[in-house]
């Protein structure tokens, strides 16, 4: 009974963290619409660290201190994803839509996948969170797990 609570809310946990990465994602990318969206930027000491939204990528770039603007030139970076590693630092660079897609797996999955299992479940008479077979059973309740049928 214990662990199944604990699954359940460590399952419930997992579902409200990927939704709020995915509604982050999303207002991202509403908010830098208009081309870019600075989301965090460390100075210059002793490098220096940005990450922000592009026209439809995410980039994420280290330089040294006291290099030039870019340590790779973006116009050379393709639109899809990338990792460019040089002397003077590494930019990272995805689109947009690879967050989004990862975010929103995970919720998916518990909207879809298991209420269709315990639907599956109960038609065949078995408990609905663990499985048990419920045939013949004097009460109403799983042995397994506790749950009421």
């Amino acid at each position: 009974m214990r662990s199944q609570v604990f699954f359940n809310f460590v399952r419930k946990s997992v579902v409200v963290v990927s939704l709020m990465l995915a509604g982050i994602t999303l207002a991202i990318w509403i908010m830098g619409r208009d081309g870019y969206l600075r989301i965090y930027d460390s100075g210059w000491n002793p490098g220096r660290t940005h990450f922000c939204y592009t026209y439809g990528s995410f980039e994420f770039e280290y330089r040294l201190a006291g290099t030039p603007q870019y340590c790779v030139d973006p116009s050379l970076a393709p639109a899809w994803a990338c990792v460019h590693s040089r002397q003077y630092g590494t930019l990272i660079r995805f689109p947009m839509w690879v967050p989004m897609i990862l975010f929103s797996i995970i919720p998916v999955w518990a909207l879809i996948c298991i209420p269709l299992r315990a639907s599956r479940r109960r038609a065949c008479n078995q408990c609905a969170m663990c499985g048990y077979n419920l045939t013949r059973l004097p009460e109403p309740r799983c042995p397994e797990c506790g749950q009421e049928t």
